[in-house]
């Protein structure tokens, strides 16, 4: 068993800013933020290969500087950004419990989870009376807000490394969460940029020593799938749905040896191989405006990609 008890006190004071126009572009204020965090709990080892485990955690997080005062055009978004400086803490409650199973063979680990949030910090996109985005300067504006929210999932990984192929590796990870606020908001469930469920696949063989001349020669593949995203906050037209999309990846390297001493380190990579035209749900550039190259509205992620590095290591003696 482990547990802990922890007590935090934080404080943020704000200066008074001139806009350019002379008038206030930020208040002055001061915020103190304190609260409790705990957590307890154990492992129990039903036998050699089978394990079990539970948790119940408290914590909390104090809104930042930006969540409170933010008055401006954020570039990196393209969104105009109204901070709310009423804000509280977020206080989470969370319970998790999980199973690990290891043999010589296989390792497997189920672990669900539930968070309840209280005061939980988002944003939405703020719509004029006629329906329309409320645009200062010519970007959407979007403005920070709280509301009780549930955070419900699972994570699973499977591998496989058979004896006495001890070089292979055939890992499988699948993760899943749903966010729900207690109360709708402009009637949407959904909490927003939440992840989709998606499934990490890699098949990956290592060799200690090939050739006298590679060490720790890895050759990996993997696949990446992810599902569509139709659970998504539609409130305030904030969100819209993501394609779910499969991408496939491989890599290569390896400890370089001369004179039976490693001299450096290779790596190289290949992303996203079949060139998949795809978008991830938690991108901010996904509501970008329309490219006119392609038509296609909002910024997409990395297309097909190479990568390679090199690493030498510099050792002197004293």
């Amino acid at each position: 068993m482990s547990g802990g008890l922890r007590y935090d006190i934080r404080s943020i004071n704000s200066k008074m800013m001139l806009g350019e126009e002379g008038g206030e572009r930020f208040q002055a204020f001061s915020k103190i933020f304190s609260n409790v965090s705990a957590s307890l709990g154990a492992t129990h080892a039903i036998s050699d290969h089978v394990s079990l485990k539970a948790n119940i955690a408290r914590g909390f997080r104090a809104p930042n500087l930006s969540e409170l005062a933010a008055n401006g055009a954020h570039e990196g978004t393209n969104r105009y950004e109204i901070g709310e400086r009423g804000l509280k803490s977020e206080v989470s409650t969370a319970v998790d419990a999980g199973i690990e199973i290891t043999t010589n063979h296989i390792d497997i680990s189920i672990a669900p989870y539930f968070n309840h949030i209280s005061n939980y910090i988002f944003y939405n996109r703020l719509l004029g009376s006629n329906g329309a985005d409320s645009l200062i300067d010519g970007v959407p504006v979007f403005q920070f807000n709280q509301q009780n929210a549930r955070l419900m999932g699972i994570e699973a990984r499977f591998d496989v490394h058979p004896h006495p192929l001890d070089w292979l590796h055939f890992e499988n990870t699948f993760s899943f969460v749903r966010g729900k606020f207690v109360q709708p908001v402009d009637g949407s469930h959904n909490l927003p940029l939440i992840a989709p469920a998606s499934v990490l696949t890699e098949l990956r063989g290592e060799f200690a020593d090939v050739l006298k001349l590679f060490s720790n020669l890895y050759i990996k593949v993997e696949m990446n799938a992810v599902a569509a995203q139709n659970d998504f906050f539609a409130g305030y037209e904030t969100e819209t749905a993501t394609k779910g999309y499969v991408l496939f990846n491989a890599g290569i390297g390896a400890d370089i040896k001369i004179a039976n001493k490693k001299r450096f380190t290779f790596n190289a990579g290949l992303q996203n191989i079949g060139d998949v035209g795809y978008q991830s749900h938690l991108s901010r550039l996904k509501y970008a405006d329309a490219n006119p190259v392609t038509g296609r509205v909002g910024v997409f992620n990395m297309g097909r990609s190479f990568t390679a590095r090199i690493i030498i290591p510099f050792e002197w003696k004293l």
